[in-house]
């Protein structure tokens, strides 16, 4: 079974970015789109509308910060909080580049911070090496290959 790869995007054009890029590399069919901090975490505790959906946890988690509901630094609070998923890898995708989010990102757990580019060429290149580099090439710890969501 192939893990899904997580998007959590609320942008319209961000996540069209992000789709073609995940194209690119082969690995837009086992991808997860969720368009706001709450049902993100909804998906990764498999409750209300995900409920039924395998528990398996995601291979990574690309995750914007300012998102509706529940914003990003939240959903990575929750994701290092729980046992079943702090090995879990998050690239955290923003538009800001103030060092104040990216700091609060990596206290909060982070695996990487990427500003987002604004060229469409540079954007669909960097978020389909992140995707690539930690489904491909990352080793994740060997309990967290086994995990599956309690």
């Amino acid at each position: 079974m192939t893990k899904p790869i997580l998007l959590v995007e609320d942008s319209d054009d961000d996540l069209t970015f992000a789709l073609r890029a995940l194209r690119r590399v082969g690995l837009h069919e086992s991808t997860a789109v969720v368009r706001n901090g709450k049902d993100a975490l909804d998906y990764l505790s498999c409750r209300g509308v995900f409920s039924d959906r395998t528990p398996v946890n995601p291979s990574i988690v690309l995750l914007d910060l300012k998102l509706p509901f529940v914003d990003g630094l939240e959903v990575l609070r929750h994701i290092r909080g729980a046992f079943s998923l702090k090995h879990l890898p998050v690239a955290v995708m923003s538009s800001s580049c103030l060092e104040a989010d990216v700091l609060h990102a990596y206290d909060q757990g982070a695996n990487c911070f990427i500003v987002k580019p604004v060229d469409f060429g540079v954007a669909t290149q960097t978020i389909s090496q992140t995707a690539a580099f930690w489904i491909k090439r990352n080793r994740p710890p060997p309990a967290f290959s086994q995990a599956q969501i309690l």
